[in-house]
């Protein structure tokens, strides 16, 4: 069953069977629980912080998360993290661009980290620069 529910403060997917639940967080593709319900354990990564949604993030607002690249990566990561553009921290111009570290896909919206066929949806996403693709030219 395909359910929609707030986990630990963040929008998700979850899917279930009696034996195991998934969530997916609605943003930032991050796959926050894979927990098995006999034993109730999850293997993945729950920050010790509270998490908050990627887009809602702000420096100026949010200092908890500390003032360097990773800050936007650690504001709105839980459980398996996916890193599509890079892996690792961003070189000098990017994060003066805004790159966070891992690439841009820890803030994405569930339509471009998770296939819009698993949620029912049908939509395009645009990267920055306007493209379905992402790509400049």
């Amino acid at each position: 069953m395909l359910t929609r529910r707030i986990y630990r403060g963040r929008r998700a997917v979850v899917i279930e069977n009696p034996d195991l639940r998934v969530t997916l967080l609605e943003e930032g593709g991050h796959i926050a629980e894979i927990l098995d319900k006999q034993t109730a354990v999850s293997p993945l990564w729950t920050p010790e912080w509270p998490s908050i949604e990627p887009s809602t993030y702000d420096r100026a607002i949010h200092p908890e998360y500390g003032d360097t690249v990773e800050a936007s990566l650690l504001a709105g990561i839980m459980g398996h993290n996916v890193c599509l553009d890079i892996f690792g921290g961003p070189s000098p111009e990017e994060a003066a661009g805004g790159m966070p570290v891992h690439g841009g896909s820890s803030g994405a919206s569930t339509c471009t980290a998770v296939p819009c066929g698993f949620t029912k949806r049908s939509r395009t996403c645009r990267g920055s620069t306007g493209r379905s693709d992402g790509r400049s030219t």
